[in-house]
C-alpha cells in the first residue's frame, strides 16, 4: 500500500443547476491508502471446506419416536476453491483528466498551490466527468482564452504551466482516463 491524494470538488453547480464561477467551488484533498498495483492478483480465492454428517433412516415406522427406526449416518467432507474478490472489487476506480500518449507517457492536469502540486485525481468517473464538463463550460464561456482558471483558489496546471482555455479546448488529446492506467 502507498499513500495517495484524491481531489474532492463540490459546488460545481448552484441550486438551479447552472455552473458556478471558480470562486464558488470548494476543493478538498483527501489522503488515501492505495494497494500496490503490481501486488494485485486478478482474483482472490478462498478454500471453502465443510464436514458433514447425513442422517439416513434405513428402516422404520412412520412414528414420532425414533427408537423403533434403523438409522445410518453418512459422514464426509468436501473442499472447493471459490472466488471471493476479483481485482475489480478491490482496486479503486480513480480517474484523472489529461492526455495518455501510451508507452507510460501520461500528462495529467495538476492542482497547484503555493509550494506544492498534486495530480487531479477523482474518486469516480462521474466526479471526473462533472469537473471535465465544468471546465468545458468555463473555457468556452470565457472571452480571453489565454487566461487560466483557479477553482477553489487552486491553480490548474498542465504540462508545467497554467491551464488556459486555449490549451484545454485546443488539445484534442485531453480526456478522462483511469488513473491506474499508468504504472505506479
Amino acid at each position: 500500500r502507498f499513500p495517495g491524494v484524491l481531489t474532492v470538488i463540490s459546488g460545481l453547480n448552484d441550486s438551479t443547476g447552472r455552473y458556478s464561477n471558480p470562486e464558488k467551488i470548494s476543493i478538498q484533498l483527501a489522503d488515501v491508502m492505495v494497494p500496490l498495483m503490481e501486488d494485485i492478483e486478478d482474483t482472490i480465492y478462498a478454500e471453502l471446506s465443510m464436514d458433514y454428517i447425513y442422517r439416513n433412516v434405513v428402516k422404520g415406522d412412520k412414528t414420532f419416536p425414533e427408537w423403533d427406526d434403523r438409522i445410518r449416518y453418512i459422514r464426509g467432507s468436501v473442499k472447493e476453491m471459490v472466488p471471493v474478490f476479483t481485482a475489480r472489487d478491490y482496486v479503486p476506480d480513480f480517474y484523472c483528466i489529461g492526455s495518455d500518449q501510451g508507452d507510460d507517457r501520461c500528462e495529467m492536469i495538476r492542482l497547484g498551490s503555493p509550494g506544492s502540486s498534486h495530480p487531479l485525481i477523482f474518486r469516480s468517473y462521474g466526479e471526473a466527468l462533472s469537473f471535465y464538463n465544468w471546465l468545458t463550460w468555463y473555457f468556452t464561456s470565457q472571452h480571453d482564452r489565454t487566461e487560466g482558471v483557479k477553482p477553489g483558489g487552486y491553480e490548474l496546471r498542465y504540462r508545467g504551466s497554467g491551464l488556459s482555455g486555449k490549451v484545454f479546448t485546443g488539445d484534442s488529446s485531453i480526456r478522462l482516463f483511469p488513473y491506474y492506467m499508468q504504472d505506479l
